[in-house]
């Protein structure tokens, strides 16, 4: 019984501390054109401000564009807002199609937050030349706790953001599983207490 006991709080244990598997936004399988602003796909929202969800197409993949008119992937200027389900961490992101192709460039800045208070900003920068044929990568892999992001573009004509990559936070105990592990180690520990040997009196 004591053993069922303690293998049961170790198993309630461990499935509270699992940790989270990473989550990937790569805008694939989205109709090509306007898309629905704010749009919310897999734990993540993302809203145009001002402006217009726009899926294009660029080096072979699917890309948002935060686009100044409908049905129109001409200037991607717009910021971004990105507001996720729960607090995350580990997140990067991709950016192509500046205009703005010297190496070490700043084109951009995000602003990272947890709730109201704000984290840190992070400059976008030019990775390589190429404008569209590879996607410079956005490291913000330094914070936790982040529950949004707001992403703004100083290149002409803005950028086209793909790979949103995440990592939620560890998952709160619902109150039954706190209940469930108090009581398993209270009768573990009662358990323990009817087990101890007795001293024989002389």
């Amino acid at each position: 019984m004591l053993r069922k006991l303690l293998l049961a709080t170790a198993a309630t244990l461990a499935f509270a501390a699992s940790p989270a598997s990473a989550a990937l936004v790569d805008f694939e399988g989205l109709p090509v054109g306007d898309n629905p602003n704010p749009l919310t796909i897999s734990g993540a929202t993302f809203e145009t401000l001002g402006g217009f969800n726009f899926i294009a197409t660029a080096g072979g993949t699917q890309s948002l564009c935060t686009s100044t008119s409908a049905a129109s992937p001409a200037n991607c200027s717009n910021d971004l807002s990105v507001i996720f389900d729960s607090a995350v961490s580990d997140i990067s992101f991709t950016f192509a199609g500046n205009n703005i192709t010297t190496v070490g460039a700043d084109i951009g800045d995000v602003q990272i937050f947890s709730g109201a208070t704000l984290l840190g900003v992070v400059d976008v920068i030019v990775a390589d030349s190429d404008i569209f044929g590879t996607f410079d990568l956005v490291s913000l892999a330094g914070f936790g706790d982040v529950t949004s992001l707001l992403i703004s573009s100083t290149d002409a004509g803005g950028v086209l953001y793909d790979d949103f990559s995440f990592t939620p936070g560890a998952a709160v105990p619902e109150p039954a599983t706190w209940a469930m592990m108090i009581l398993g180690f209270g009768l573990a520990g009662g358990a323990f207490r009817r087990r101890r040997p007795q001293l024989a009196l002389a």
